[in-house]
């Protein structure tokens, strides 16, 4: 078993669970008591200690509503809830990357935002987003990327519902391009 940081081996499992559970229609069933029989397996915890760590791993995502854990027939099933669905969808858009072109068109894409006060909350989000996505900040609202990311910035968008007020554009040209250059080594 690989070392984990603190906190990470908790949302690998959600991914295992959440990928096992799209292949099984969202329950995935262990059939070996305890009933971890496949998770032991699929991180390769080969004793009591690294045992230990999955299954208080799996009880605190239980414990902060991200899994149910429950019998049903003598066999254990994990099915993870609305919440951890939810967990995933922003873990998965903080490793979010645009896709990076063997040759840059040398147009820089600028994302600028006007997110009223009232949805503060997201509006730190989407900049912290951008930030994880690899854009350059330039102003407190305007960020700027050498490669085409329309598609990540509308799903980031839409899933904090701040989509009027996000401004996508492409210029040939920014004043102080040369540091941007830099940075993303074009």
């Amino acid at each position: 078993m690989r070392n984990h940081d603190r906190g990470e081996l908790a949302k690998d499992i959600l991914l295992a669970v959440a990928a096992c559970g799209a292949i099984v229609g969202m329950v995935f069933v262990f059939s070996a008591l305890p009933g971890l029989a496949h998770i032991f397996r699929l991180f390769g915890a080969n004793n009591n200690r690294e045992r230990m760590r999955i299954r208080q791993s799996i009880c605190g995502l239980e414990r902060h509503g991200y899994l149910q854990v429950y019998k049903k027939g003598g066999e254990e099933y994990i099915k993870i809830t609305p919440l951890g669905t939810q967990m995933m969808v922003r873990r998965s858009i903080i490793l979010m990357r645009p896709v990076k072109p063997k040759k840059w068109d040398r147009l820089w894409r600028l994302v600028m935002f006007d997110i009223p006060e009232n949805k503060r909350k997201s509006r730190n989000a989407l900049r912290f987003a951008l930030q994880k996505m690899g854009l350059s900040q330039i102003q407190k609202s305007v960020f700027a990327y050498p490669y085409p990311c329309k598609k990540e910035i509308d799903f980031v968008a839409g899933y904090f519902k701040i989509r009027r007020g996000i401004t996508y554009a492409t210029a040939n040209n920014i004043e102080g391009s040369a540091i941007l250059k830099k940075k993303f080594k074009v």
